[in-house]
């Protein structure tokens, strides 16, 4: 019998936003699946922004290959995704949740995408709400009766994508009691970066709207945010007690990550944007998998989303196709240390406030940005600035470093076609997400 497989994917949620990583957050059940499986502590998005960075965990392609750079551009069905491959291999394919792909979500390879919602517990969310926390608390109730209710006669691939921990940041209860307000973390670099080493755009954005940012109120999001992940993690414990109960948890592959960070008032600013930072861009990702015994609990290999759905091809025992431009992490589970090539791309079109495309790299030494319209540059020594408080793309002794940078992050670009492909635009406004 094939292995199940049940992807958990959560939106704008910083690597960090673990229990088992930050003690200011509690999340009993991830913690307990990291315990069983393995964490990559410095997993990557290929982008900053919800629609291009699931269009690169459903295809294995970076956004700028499938022409998905921003919310608004639709992802083609010509494209292979890993709905379409596990339906081929004969696998029973589910989606709930958020989507954000602007396609029907059947042309991608998912054959169930509503079940009935009955009979399930919701807390103090009413299912019943048009929010974020109804929607979640629907596709919860979907995903659990799914999983109640499969049959053990063939193999499924269920993916169950949450809204939360995205904004608006607003309290749940009672999750929310267990953080206090004084006790709430507020990032070095909120304090210590006046952003005059930035691009000139960060700085004007850090001063109106949104990122006017007050210490109260960077406490108060932080408290907020803490509240949705502890409310999503309670749902993960459900997911596992039912694979439990079923006793399937011997043969089911359970994956979580996110679609991307958050800056949480980092260098001042808040939510997301056309931004390079470790906040915004590194992500968790843990992976259980009952029939391999990782050398390493915790894997610091530089790795990418972009790899996603290789590895879960991989995982099942099923080929992984040459379109999945991203190579699998499954050797990196045996691998006694960090193993292949240190370096992986990011990529940002647009977002609500600006249009400043980049394109990217990040080593284990270095981050280097490109805005290739604005023609501005970002370097970081992520070794002697893990905080990346200081741009050094100007700086006359960091200049070898930044041309020979630029130099390798041009190739990847041409190489993997630039701008060729032409994104589908569609009118988001009226939109209905075939997954609600």
């Amino acid at each position: 019998m094939k292995q199940n497989v049940v992807l958990i994917v959560t939106d704008q949620q910083q690597a960090q936003a673990l229990g088992c990583v930050n003690s200011s957050y509690k999340t009993p059940n991830l913690d307990k699946l990291a315990a069983r499986g393995v964490r990559f502590s410095h997993n990557y998005c290929a982008s900053g922004q919800c629609t291009p960075s699931r269009a690169a965990m459903m295809t294995g392609c970076y956004p700028h290959e499938v022409g998905v750079l921003q919310i608004g551009h639709a992802l083609s069905q010509q494209y292979r995704t890993i709905g379409k491959h596990f339906r081929e291999a004969g696998y029973h394919t589910a989606y709930f949740g958020k989507w954000h792909l602007f396609a029907d979500i059947k042309d991608h390879g998912f054959d169930t995408i509503d079940y009935r919602e009955d009979g399930v517990d919701h807390g103090t969310i009413d299912p019943s709400e048009q929010t974020q926390q109804g929607l979640d608390a629907r596709a919860t109730a979907k995903a659990l009766n799914f999983l109640s209710e499969v049959s053990d006669q063939q193999p499924f691939f269920l993916v169950i994508s949450w809204y939360a921990p995205h904004p608006p940041f607003r309290a749940i209860d009672p999750y929310v009691d267990q953080f206090s307000l004084e006790d709430m973390p507020v990032p070095v670099s909120f304090y210590q970066d006046d952003l005059s080493s930035k691009p000139s755009w960060q700085k004007i954005r850090a001063a109106y709207g949104e990122s006017l940012l007050t210490e109260e109120q960077v406490r108060e999001d932080a408290r907020n945010y803490r509240s949705q992940v502890s409310y999503l993690d309670w749902n993960v414990g459900r997911v596992l007690d039912i694979l439990e109960q079923r006793r399937i948890i011997d043969r089911t592959v359970v994956v979580f990550t996110t679609d991307h960070g958050d800056m949480q008032g980092s260098h001042r600013l808040r939510y997301k944007g056309v931004l390079s930072y470790e906040e915004l861009y590194r992500i968790p990702l843990i992976i259980y998998d009952p029939n391999r015994n990782p050398a390493r609990k915790v894997i610091s290999d530089l790795v990418s989303n972009v790899s996603l759905p290789a590895t879960l091809a991989e995982l099942a025992g099923l080929p992984v196709p040459e379109k999945f431009h991203g190579a699998s992490l499954v050797d990196k589970l045996t691998a006694q240390e960090i193993s292949g090539e240190q370096m992986i791309y990011i990529e940002h079109w647009k977002a609500y406030w600006g249009f400043h495309p980049l394109r990217g790299l990040i080593t284990p030494h270095w981050k280097y940005v490109y805005y290739f319209e604005d023609k501005a540059e970002e370097l970081y020594d992520r070794e002697d600035d893990p905080h990346e408080l200081v741009n050094q793309a100007d700086n006359p002794s960091y200049q070898d470093i930044k041309t020979d940078l630029r130099v390798q992050v041009d190739d990847w670009w041409s190489r993997t076609g630039g701008l060729t492909v032409k994104p589908i635009e569609v009118k988001t406004a009226g939109w209905i997400d075939p997954s609600r």
